[in-house]
């Protein structure tokens, strides 16, 4: 039960509009490198310029990420999604207003559609909002709130396919 649907819905789509395997491999390289860009620009948003191209090339001189752009799995995808929550973390400490507490959820709700053990870090950032990211009650709703409703198609999926409520999963 804890097959990720993103990735699956992001191949179909691929399939959809009638990409192949060299396609998604396309995709997947595009968001390996996106993943740089991410990567540099949460190091430079906490520790400056400089840390910031540090990271961004010292994730991409590492050869696991890269190896795993380049089959189809799910690794690239999540890998980007960590590094958007991270990212959104710290905007949403620099500056906790709502639309950076929603966006914080909606990239939480979407890595748990990529990898479904994140689905935890649901409940963790919603508190960490409300005790010290500054968001408070409303800050801490909203991202739980939103973090739900992304993850609301899948839920509502497996419930229609088996009868169960399974918040995240593909198999249903």
């Amino acid at each position: 039960f804890l097959s990720a649907p993103l990735h699956l819905w992001m191949l179909s789509l691929v399939r959809m509009v009638g990409g192949g395997i060299p396609a998604a491999l396309g995709i997947q390289t595009f968001l390996h490198a996106l993943t740089v860009l991410v990567v540099g620009l949460a190091a430079s948003r906490r520790f400056g310029n400089r840390a910031g191209t540090l990271a961004a090339l010292a994730y991409l001189a590492l050869a696991g990420p890269a190896f795993f752009a380049g089959r189809l799995l799910n690794l690239p995808l999540q890998l980007l999604l960590v590094a958007c929550v991270d990212l959104q973390a710290f905007r949403c400490a620099e500056l906790p207003i709502m639309k950076n507490w929603a966006l914080l959820g909606v990239a939480i709700g979407l890595l748990s559609l990529a990898a479904p053990p994140f689905l935890l870090a649901l409940p963790l950032l919603a508190w960490w909002a409300l005790k010290w990211g500054g968001g408070g009650k409303r800050g801490a709703a909203l991202t739980l709130a939103t973090g739900l409703a992304v993850l609301a198609p899948a839920t509502l999926h497996n419930f229609a396919a088996c009868g169960e409520f399974i918040p995240v999963s593909a198999p249903a």
